[in-house]
């Protein structure tokens, strides 16, 4: 019984993976464009937001001595 159960089990999932897969090609083949431009602007978003919260810290000076 718990080999059936485990068998049942791992095709469901594998079938779900396989069909999954398969929806989302469909997905990217049909909105490309607007999957790139989404891409590019959460990029630049993040891009910005990173230049807001960029702290600038003094130059320290080197503890090295010179040889």
């Amino acid at each position: 019984m718990f080999i059936t159960i485990s068998a049942v089990l791992t095709s469901l999932i594998a079938a779900l993976t396989v069909g999954g897969k398969a929806v989302c090609k469909t997905i990217a083949i049909y909105k490309s464009t607007d999957i790139i431009m989404f891409t590019g602007r959460m990029m630049y978003v993040g891009k910005v937001i990173s230049r807001i919260f960029k702290i600038k810290t003094p130059l320290r000076k080197s503890s090295k001595t010179a040889v």
